[in-house]
């Protein structure tokens, strides 16, 4: 087992006050080691031996909107489509930027187009097509979560496709017809777009509403709907791995600092 036994009497806290809050820290560790009863998986992430594999990229859809909230962080809702910059019943050719999000559509008559459709079935306005919904929802920075309202008509899915920010495809998923909920996404890597597309959306419109961004938890290590052991067992994974994610504070390098920092942030939950 790891000692912090000698850490202790070299320490001289007028002149080390950081050795000391690192200390503090290992402390909150050995409380953590004890109280969860796992010493034989932390004595194996503390011994740096490669015994896994990296791991995957990670994405999560949700139709849950407080399991989406609770395992993410500064969420903001950044378009309704009752906002002044949107006309209303109208095509709407190119691109529409606000708040982060670049709109655009990529089907649609009489030229691809959004529409922000008054009185919709959702809350208020909401976005779709004139014709057919393809819509592109672009995030500038890229974001790790984002969300929204979703409408689907009773003729066939949305798909949801999302991409990279070198338009690498990280995940697709599948709204079923007549779907009036929440569609949320989480991520392991930054996503720089989102494409909604619909089926039939020229005979009965399927909509989106209510665009919020978000940034993952951090102790939500393995990008799901959940902060719970599992993120623990698959952080000690990556660290006894030495794989990049590992590299929890980000300055470089994977050491014990990185299981502190981890070990803090888990405690803290979001």
């Amino acid at each position: 087992m790891f000692s912090t036994r000698r850490v202790f009497t070299r320490i001289n806290p007028a002149a080390a006050p950081q050795r000391v809050q690192r200390v503090q820290r290992v402390q909150r560790v050995q409380r953590v080691q004890r109280d969860l009863l796992l010493p034989a998986i932390i004595s194996a992430a503390l011994s740096l031996a490669v015994c896994g594999s990296a791991l995957a990229q990670t994405v999560t859809f949700t139709s849950s909107n407080s399991a989406w909230s609770a395992t993410t962080l500064n969420n903001t809702l950044v378009a309704t489509f009752s906002e002044p910059l949107w006309p209303v019943n109208a095509v709407l050719p190119g691109d529409w930027t606000l708040n982060g999000v670049t709109y655009s559509g990529h089907a649609g008559v009489p030229v691809p187009n959004i529409y922000v459709f008054a009185n919709s079935p959702l809350e208020g306005n909401a976005l779709t097509a004139n014709g057919d919904e393809d819509i592109d929802l672009a995030f500038q920075p890229p974001r790790t979560a984002f969300a929204f309202d979703v409408s689907v008509n009773p003729f066939g899915p949305v798909t949801v496709t999302i991409f990279d920010t070198a338009g690498a495809l990280i995940g697709t998923s599948i709204i079923e017809a007549n779907t009036n909920g929440f569609f949320g996404c989480i991520s392991s890597v930054p996503v720089g777009r989102a494409n909604f597309r619909s089926v039939n959306g020229a005979q009965v419109n399927s909509l989106l509403d209510n665009v919020r961004l978000a940034d993952v938890c951090p102790a939500n290590f393995n990008c799901d709907t959940a902060i719970d052991f599992f993120d623990y067992l698959d952080f000690v994974d990556a660290f006894s791995s030495q794989v990049p994610a590992a590299d929890f504070n980000r300055d470089g390098t994977i050491d014990f600092f990185d299981y502190l920092d981890f070990v803090d942030a888990f405690s803290i939950g979001c």
